[in-house]
């Protein structure tokens, strides 16, 4: 039997090989019953004489009949034929999910993204512990002077300090018509009395003995004119520290030339307001 003959089905060569079979069965059967009561007949009718016998070629189904019943006694060959595809079916539900499969391997790092925009600055933190001194820098470069400021107040007064007898030194000298003489007050309270002749020349010195202590100032006066050797011919007058108080001391000439005068003692003190006497004395 050609697979071409037969209808095609979406559901297999089974079902198809069944209803050939089904249809062929009850053929036979109805054949044999017709035979049975009708010899003749079922000898005109015999199954094999109406099937064609099956081709060894047939690849999809070979089936072999009983010659004398007709029924089906062999089927074998295989199917090995397919007809055409059906249409095909409606899509059965999805079965349960699988278990989940074993965790494959981590992938490769991926790319650093771009940075993100940044966020907002943060409170001002707490103040760190004072650090150590470190050690003093070099010192720089003099500054400009700077303006005079204004001047202060005068400040009080001081108390008034001790004399300074050591600056006592004064020297004066007169000249008259024959001898000029001359008087020297040193720092250490000496006096020294010279003379020498009106034309000059070298002076001849005496010292006075009897110096006052506080002796400060001193001056030469000449005594009228030398008529005598009784009148002064000159006067050293000295005053004293701080004072108006005066003490005066007679000279005369020596007559010897090259020798000192001769001076008497200091007087008693006199105030200078006494003093009546044309001697050029203040």
């Amino acid at each position: 039997m050609s697979p071409k003959s037969r209808s095609g089905s979406g559901l297999g060569p089974f079902p198809q090989r069944t209803k050939l079979l089904t249809g062929g069965a009850m053929a036979s059967l109805a054949l044999v019953m017709v035979g049975l009561s009708n010899p003749a007949m079922a000898t005109a009718s015999s199954p094999r004489a109406n099937l064609a016998p099956v081709s060894a070629s047939d690849r999809c189904e070979r089936i072999t009949y009983d010659t004398a019943s007709g029924l089906v006694v062999e089927r074998g060959g295989g199917d090995k034929c397919k007809g055409k595809n059906g249409a095909t079916g409606p899509t059965g539900p999805t079965g349960p999910a699988g278990e989940d499969g074993a965790t494959g391997p981590t992938g490769a790092d991926g790319a650093d993204g771009a940075d993100g925009v940044t966020g907002p600055t943060g409170p001002a933190g707490e103040d760190g512990v004072t650090g150590s001194t470190g050690p003093a820098g070099e010192d720089g470069a003099t500054g400009a002077t700077g303006a005079d400021g204004a001047d202060g107040a005068t400040g009080p007064t001081g108390p008034e300090g001790p004399t300074n007898t050591a600056s006592c030194s004064e020297v004066d000298a007169v000249t008259t018509p024959a001898y000029q003489f001359i008087a020297q007050l040193t720092p250490d309270k000496q006096i020294f009395v010279g003379q020498r002749p009106a034309a000059g020349g070298t002076y001849a010195f005496v010292e006075l003995t009897d110096v006052p202590a506080n002796a400060c100032g001193i001056a030469v006066h000449a005594g009228p004119a030398d008529t005598d050797s009784v009148t002064p011919d000159f006067y050293v007058t000295i005053a004293q520290v701080d004072s108006d108080i005066l003490q005066e001391a007679e000279c005369n000439a020596a007559i010897i030339a090259g020798n000192p005068p001769t001076c008497g003692a200091f007087g008693p003190p006199f105030a200078l307001a006494s003093v009546n006497r044309a001697k050029g004395l203040k």
